[in-house]
C-alpha cells in the first residue's frame, strides 16, 4: 500500500499494490483483445505520465515488447520506429495524439489512448488505456502472464547514434534484469528505507523513453522499493518546489541541470538540505561544475556512463 511513483506536477500517485493490478490488467487486455504475444511490439509514443509504468510492466507481462518513440518527434520520424520494429499497437498520449494516428493509419493498427478517452484528429472508437483497467487480477491465471525467456525481447529503446537514423537496440529480459543488479551495489541499495525507517524519495527529471529515465528512474526504484517522483517536463523552479515539498534525498539528473543547481542564483531560494546523492548521466560532466554543485548543495554528485548498446553502467566518479 506504499506510494510506488508520484506525478510531480499532478501529484498523483500509484501504490504498489495498484500497479500490480493495473499492469496485469493491461496485459489481459493486450492479449486477449489485440492478440498481442511473444515476439509482437507495441509502441508507446508519450512523454512521462502515470500509467507509463503500466504500460511497460503490462507489455513485458504479454511475452510481447516495447519500444519507446521520443514524444517530441516528426511523423516521419515516429513512423520509421515504429514501421522497423512491426509495432501492432501504438499507445499514445493525448500530446502525441495527432502523429499517433497520422502513423496508426497508414500502417493500420489500433491507437489506445495513454490518458483519458476521447476521439479525436478523426480516430473514431478510441480505447482508453483506463477503461483496460477494471479487471479483478484474482480472477485471472496470473502463471500465464511473464513466461518469457531471459533471451526474449523486452524493449527495443532506440540510440541516436552518432550518423544516419536512429538504430534500434534489442534488449533481452535478461539485459534489463543484469543491468538493475549492477546498478544496486553502486546506487540502487541507498534507495532502501533506512535503518531509521525513512523511506528514501528519487527525483526523476528524465524521460522514460530514453534508457537512462527507463532503467535507472523506473525499473531500479521499483525493485527496491524506493518512492520515485518524476516530470513530465522539466522545469527548474518545478524540482526545486518538489525537493523541498517531498524532502527529496536523490536525484538523476543530466549536466544541464547539474550546472544549473551550481550556478542559478534561485537556488539559495528553496530548502534542498534533504538532498544526499545526485547520479549525473546521459553525457560527460565537467569535474569543476561536478565540484561547484556539490559544494552548493553539501551533497555527493555522482558521474555515471554507461550506453543503450550495452546496458553497462560504470560509476566514474564521487565528489
Amino acid at each position: 500500500d506504499m506510494t510506488a511513483f508520484t506525478d510531480g506536477t499532478t501529484g498523483q500517485s500509484l501504490t504498489f499494490k495498484e500497479l500490480h493490478s493495473h499492469a496485469y490488467s493491461f496485459a489481459h487486455e493486450l492479449k486477449t483483445n489485440y492478440k498481442i504475444g511473444k515476439g509482437d511490439c507495441v509502441a508507446v509514443f508519450s512523454p512521462n505520465h502515470l500509467n507509463f509504468h503500466t504500460v511497460f510492466l503490462g507489455i513485458g507481462l504479454t511475452d510481447g515488447f516495447s519500444m519507446c518513440i521520443n514524444p517530441l518527434y516528426t511523423e516521419e520520424e515516429a513512423m520509421y520506429q515504429t514501421e522497423i520494429t512491426k509495432a501492432k499497437v501504438m499507445i499514445a498520449h493525448p500530446f502525441c495524439l495527432k502523429i499517433a494516428s497520422a502513423v496508426a493509419a497508414k500502417l493500420n493498427i489500433p491507437v489506445i489512448n495513454m490518458h483519458a478517452p476521447m476521439a479525436e484528429h478523426g480516430t473514431e472508437n478510441l480505447t482508453s488505456i483506463h477503461s483496460m483497467l477494471n479487471n479483478d487480477v484474482n480472477s485471472l491465471d496470473l502463471d500465464s502472464f511473464g513466461t518469457s525467456s531471459g533471451d526474449d525481447l523486452l524493449s527495443v529503446p532506440f540510440s541516436s547514434g552518432t550518423s544516419g537514423r536512429p538504430k534500434g537496440v534489442m534488449l533481452t529480459h535478461k539485459n534489463c534484469v543484469c543491468n538493475i543488479m549492477q546498478c544496486i551495489p553502486a546506487e540502487g541499495k541507498y534507495m532502501k528505507t533506512g535503518a531509521d525507517g525513512v523511506r528514501q524519495k528519487l527525483l526523476v527529471p528524465l524521460p522514460f523513453f530514453h534508457i537512462y529515465g527507463l532503467m535507472a528512474g523506473m525499473v531500479l526504484p521499483l525493485k527496491m522499493g524506493a518512492h520515485s517522483i518524476f516530470m513530465p517536463s522539466f522545469d527548474l523552479v518545478k524540482y526545486l518546489e518538489i525537493i523541498q515539498e517531498h524532502k527529496v534525498t536523490r536525484s538523476h539528473i543530466v549536466p544541464p541541470i547539474c550546472l544549473a543547481l551550481a550556478k542559478h542564483p534561485i537556488i539559495d531560494k528553496f530548502d534542498l538540505s534533504s538532498l544526499k546523492v545526485l547520479m549525473s548521466g546521459a553525457a560527460p560532466l565537467g569535474g569543476d561544475v561536478q565540484k561547484a554543485c556539490s559544494d552548493r548543495l553539501n551533497c555527493l554528485v555522482k558521474q555515471a556512463w554507461g550506453m543503450t548498446e550495452v546496458r553497462i553502467v560504470l560509476v566514474l566518479s564521487v565528489v
